[in-house]
């Protein structure tokens, strides 16, 4: 059920893609429009089928398994990548088709299996519940908050100049290597707030909260405060001084970057503590104000609109840490199991 909901939601994105093609490209481009939404739906497809395998092995503490998968996946990548360094393949749709073909084989090893063995349980079981509204609720929260750096690159890149959408679009590359384990220890602290000693416990919901600021925070600051004092001779070095501007933005970027890593736990305990509504309500009520900023922003230039997003995004994290320590509604149980 939750990979039907999955690919039914890739679909109906991709249908919209070409509509929207159909609607602004003129004919003779567009038949290249839709072949890369084809090939994107493809690859984005396979890689959500593998993200649930993934979690549901997380789920079920099979770390080991989800993380051969996982290196599978970035494995089959690389070598799509490398056939294309070595110029065995030129064209860009090949090197698409190649990369989303790579992954469709690794989703296909290892969503097969588990499919099989849904196809025997009983799924009616889990349409029965409230999967469906709660599932529809944290779609909204992704949706959302995986926005929240694409709505500042479109907002630099339709009101400010060429300059400016380049400078920051460096400042986000750099910023991947600061993100790079933030998935992992997601997925794993959303196993560790889905157990039952953290779903029923309040107190120790806030324990734990507490617990991982006091931890993360000490190394955090060191890590990326090095990370900031670097960058002004690193970023030079890599780029060639062409933008001059990423590394002011880089650096308050990096404040951003604080914030998520030690509020990490709250949005994992607000599912723990079934409050979907409410988590999916905040990034949706922030991204509307979030966009409205950036707009205010940006006569001031790149640099002000970077200072902004980061200003929101502290108050939409803070938010979410606040309403998570008020621990759960009452009335509420204990989380439904994610498999």
């Amino acid at each position: 059920l939750a990979w039907a909901a999955s690919m039914g939601l890739v679909l109906a994105v991709a249908a919209l893609c070409v509509v929207v093609v159909r609607l602004l490209e003129p004919p003779s481009s567009g038949e290249d429009q839709i072949l890369f939404v084809a090939l994107a739906t493809a690859f984005t497809a396979a890689h959500a089928s593998i993200e649930l395998v993934m979690f549901h092995h997380r789920a079920h503490l099979s770390f080991t398994r989800a993380g051969m998968i996982d290196v599978a996946r970035g494995a089959a990548m690389l070598v799509a990548a490398l056939i294309a360094g070595l110029g065995l393949i030129g064209s860009g749709p090949m090197v698409a088709a190649w990369t989303a073909g790579a992954v469709l084989v690794v989703a296909l090893i290892a969503c097969v299996p588990l499919g099989l063995a849904t196809l025997r349980a009983r799924p009616l079981a889990a349409i029965a519940g409230d999967f469906g509204r709660e599932s529809g609720w944290l779609t909204c929260f992704y949706l959302t908050s995986a926005s929240f750096s694409y709505a500042t690159i479109f907002v630099v890149a339709v009101l400010l100049d060429d300059e400016a959408i380049a400078s920051y679009g460096a400042a986000v590359r750099y910023m991947s290597f600061v993100y790079g384990p933030f998935p992992a220890l997601m997925a794993v602290m959303r196993v560790r707030t889905s157990q039952e000693d953290l779903v029923d416990s309040p107190q120790l919901q806030l324990s734990m909260l507490a617990s991982w600021v006091k931890r993360t925070l000490p190394p955090s600051v060191l890590v990326l405060g090095l990370a900031a004092a670097a960058a002004p001779l690193i970023i030079p070095a890599i780029d060639g001084g062409r933008y001059p501007d990423s590394v002011p933005i880089f650096q308050i970027l990096l404040i951003s970057a604080l914030f998520q890593y030690a509020t990490m736990p709250a949005p994992n305990l607000l599912m723990s503590q079934r409050r979907y509504e409410l988590l999916a309500g905040v990034y949706a009520i922030a991204m509307p104000v979030h966009v409205a900023v950036l707009v205010a922003a940006s006569p001031a230039g790149v640099i002000a609109v970077a200072a902004a997003s980061v200003a929101v995004r502290i108050v939409e994290v803070m938010t979410v840490t606040y309403l998570a320590t008020r621990g759960l509604p009452r009335g509420s149980g204990p989380a439904l199991p994610h498999a």
